[in-house]
């Protein structure tokens, strides 16, 4: 991007930045969550379970502040 200007360049960072967390928390929490199912609860609430809830609370509310934090600048 030689020739942009810089806000259109540091917007596209922006946005480039935003959609990777994104894509990576999405990942991550979906590989625990459903393909080794610690999201299901099968027969009671299990240690697992609890340990997978708690990461995607803490994480979904550090992935805003990261959100929030980017696109401030």
């Amino acid at each position: 991007m030689a020739g942009a200007e810089p806000d259109i360049k540091e917007f596209l960072i922006k946005i480039l930045q935003a959609v990777t967390a994104l894509v990576v928390w999405a990942v991550i929490t979906m590989f625990f969550g459903l393909y080794l199912e610690w999201a299901h609860i099968h027969h009671h609430f299990n240690i697992l379970n609890a340990i997978f809830y708690i990461w995607f609370v803490v994480s979904f509310i550090g992935l805003i502040y990261f959100l929030y934090k980017v696109w401030k600048r």
